[in-house]
C-alpha cells in the first residue's frame, strides 16, 4: 500500500496538470464565440466614440485628448489581429474530434501543439479586447471649457453658489495652484480689480507703484497668470470686461466662473458653459424660511404660522427675500409691518416700456453715466430688453415690489404708496404728505380731492404719481404746496378734463404725463 501510494500522488499531479494545460484546447469554441462578442462591442463603442468625437470638433471646436488619439489607433490595430485569429479558429474547429478535444490526425504532435497556441492566443486577444472595451470609457475631449457663466435674478443666490465653489477649493485638493476671489459690482474699476488680483499673485507694492498705468500692469499681471494654472471667480458683474485689459489670460490652465444677472453678459463674455440659478420650489422655499426664523416664534401664535406662509408664498422662492424676512420677522412689531405690507391687495401693474425708461432719466437713474438724452433712452432700452425679450410692456416681480415697499415703510413717510383707496383714507393720509419725497396714488376711489393737503406746503416732494383712477378735478392750490415736483404722472384718469392753473407755477417740474386723459389742451 505504501508502493501505491507515491504512484498515486505522481499520477494525480500530471492529471491535475494535463487537464490545466488542455484548457485552452478544450474551451477552444466557447473563447472563440467569446471573443466575437467582444468583437462587435468593441467596434460598436469604437464608432460611438469617433461619432462623438467628430460632433463635439464640429460645435464646439474642441481638441482630442491624447488619450482619445492613441486608443482608436490601438483599436484597429487589435480588431485587425482578433479577425486573423478568429479565422484561423474557424478553420481549427472544423479539423477536430474527440468531442473537439483534439485535431483530427491525433497522432501528429504537431497539430496538437498548434492547436494549443491558438487557444493562448484566443485567450490572450479576449483579455485586450475586454481592456479596450473599458477603455473606451473616458472623456472624448479636452477639457477645454475656460469660462463658466452663472446667471439669475437678484436674490436667487448666485454669490452664495459662487462661495460655495470659493471654499469647496480652499478645502479640498486640486490641481490649481492659485484661486482669485473677485467682486466687480455695478460700476466696473479696472485698477480695484488688478489690486485684488496682484495681492494674490504676490506683487510687492514696491514693484505694483512703479507702474503708471493699468496697460504696464495688465502686462505684469499676464505675465505672473501665464505661469500658473488658476481659478478667478468673479461676483456681481453686471456688464462685459475685457480680460486682457485686465491682465488674465484665457488659457487651458485657467478656469474664469462669474456671476451675473443678465444671460446677455454671460454671451458678451463667451461663456463656454452657461447655468441658471432657478428660485426654490416651494417645499424648499418654506424648509429655508424655517431655518432663519426661530422656531418657537413660529409656533407662538397660530397667526404668527399663518402669516409666515403668506410671506413665503410672496416670496416666489427668492432666497434672498426668505432669509431677510425670516430673521426680520423674530421681531413682533415687524410682523405686523411686513404683514401691511403685503397684505391684503397686491395686483401686477403693466408698465408702458417707454414711460419707465422717461421716470428713470427724470429721477436721474441714467442721467449721470450719458452725456445725452438719446444715449440714456438707448441704455433704457437695452437694459429692459435683457430683461424682457423686447416686449412692450413690462412687469416687476412680485417679492420685489414687496421688499421695494417693505423697504419703503422703513423710511418714515419718505415714500407713500397707496391703491384702492376711498376719500376718508386719502384725507386721513395727508397729514403723512409733509415729509414725503414721493407719493404714489393708483386707482383712487374719489371723483376730486375736496380740499389740498393740510400742510401749508410740501418742500420735500418731488414725484407725484395718481393714476388710474376715477379723479374729475384737483381743486384750486392743490399744486401750490408743491414747489420742489419734478415729476407729475396724472395718466390714464379718464375723467379728468382740466389742470389746475397754478401748473404753471412749477418750476422745477421735467416730467408731465396726461395721456389717455380727457385734458385736450394746457
Amino acid at each position: 500500500m505504501d508502493l501505491v501510494s507515491p504512484v498515486l500522488d505522481v499520477f494525480n499531479r500530471v492529471w491535475d496538470c494535463t487537464v490545466k494545460c488542455s484548457d485552452p484546447i478544450r474551451h477552444l469554441r466557447q473563447n472563440l464565440q467569446s471573443l466575437e462578442e467582444a468583437k462587435r462591442e468593441l467596434e460598436s463603442i469604437s464608432k460611438d466614440v469617433e461619432s462623438h468625437v467628430s460632433k463635439l470638433e464640429e460645435q464646439q471646436h474642441s481638441r482630442r485628448t491624447n488619450q482619445v488619439k492613441n486608443w482608436p489607433e490601438t483599436v484597429d490595430r487589435t480588431l485587425k489581429e482578433v479577425g486573423n485569429t478568429l479565422q484561423r479558429g474557424d478553420q481549427e474547429i472544423q479539423n477536430k474530434c474527440l468531442g473537439n478535444w483534439c485535431p483530427k490526425n491525433c497522432c501528429s504532435t504537431y497539430k496538437l501543439c498548434s492547436t494549443y497556441k491558438l487557444g493562448k492566443e484566443v485567450i490572450k486577444k479576449l483579455t485586450a479586447v475586454k481592456d479596450l472595451v473599458s477603455k473606451g470609457d473616458f472623456d472624448v475631449v479636452a477639457d477645454n471649457v475656460g469660462i463658466i457663466g452663472i446667471y439669475g435674478m437678484g436674490g436667487v443666490g448666485k454669490t452664495t453658489l459662487l462661495k460655495k465653489l470659493n471654499n469647496k477649493f480652499m478645502e479640498t485638493k486640486h490641481d490649481f495652484g492659485l484661486v482669485i476671489w473677485v467682486v466687480v459690482s455695478k460700476e466696473v474699476n479696472l485698477q480695484k480689480i488688478q489690486e485684488v488680483i496682484r495681492k494674490r499673485v504676490e506683487i510687492s507694492d514696491e514693484i505694483w507703484k512703479q507702474m503708471d498705468n493699468e496697460d504696464e500692469r495688465a502686462a505684469e499681471l499676464y505675465k505672473r497668470l501665464s505661469n500658473k494654472k488658476f481659478v478667478l471667480l468673479l461676483d456681481d458683474l453686471w456688464q462685459r470686461i475685457d480680460l486682457s485689459k485686465v491682465g488674465v489670460p484665457v488659457s487651458d490652465k485657467c478656469k474664469i466662473v462669474f456671476a451675473t444677472r443678465s444671460e446677455d453678459v454671460c454671451t458678451r463674455m463667451k461663456a463656454q458653459k452657461k447655468f441658471k440659478v432657478e428660485c426654490l420650489s416651494s417645499e424648499d422655499a418654506w424648509e429655508l424660511f424655517q431655518q432663519h426664523l426661530d422656531k418657537d416664534v413660529l409656533n407662538s401664535r397660530l397667526e404668527i404660522l399663518k402669516l409666515a406662509k403668506i410671506v413665503v408664498e410672496e416670496c416666489k422662492g427668492l432666497p434672498l427675500a426668505l432669509i431677510t424676512i425670516g430673521h426680520a420677522m423674530a421681531n413682533s412689531k415687524m410682523q405686523l409691518k411686513y404683514y401691511k405690507v403685503i397684505h391684503p391687495n397686491f395686483q401686477d401693474h403693466e408698465i408702458d416700456e417707454d414711460e419707465l425708461i422717461d421716470l428713470w432719466i427724470v429721477e436721474g437713474f441714467l442721467r449721470e453715466s450719458y452725456g445725452n438724452i438719446y444715449d440714456a433712452r438707448n441704455e433704457g432700452k437695452y437694459i429692459i430688453g435683457s430683461f424682457e425679450s423686447r416686449k412692450c410692456h413690462v412687469k416687476m416681480h412680485d417679492v420685489l415690489r414687496n421688499m421695494a415697499l417693505w423697504i419703503a415703510s422703513e423710511l418714515k413717510n419718505k415714500i407713500l404708496v397707496q391703491e384702492f383707496v376711498e376719500l376718508s383714507e386719502v384725507k386721513s393720509s395727508m397729514t403723512n404728505w409733509k415729509e414725503a419725497k414721493r407719493i404714489s396714488l393708483w386707482r383712487l376711489n374719489i371723483e376730486a380731492f375736496t380740499e389740498s393737503p393740510s400742510c401749508p406746503y410740501l418742500p420735500t416732494t418731488t414725484t407725484l404719481l395718481v393714476r388710474d383712477s376715477d379723479l374729475e378735478r384737483f381743486p384750486n392750490n392743490f399744486f401750490r404746496s408743491m414747489c420742489a415736483l419734478i415729476v407729475l404722472d396724472l395718466s390714464s384718469n379718464r375723467n379728468l378734463m382740466e389742470l389746475p392753473v397754478e401748473i404753471g407755477e412749477l418750476v422745477n417740474l421735467q416730467y408731465l404725463n396726461v395721456s389717455f386723459t380727457g385734458i385736450k389742451t394746457i
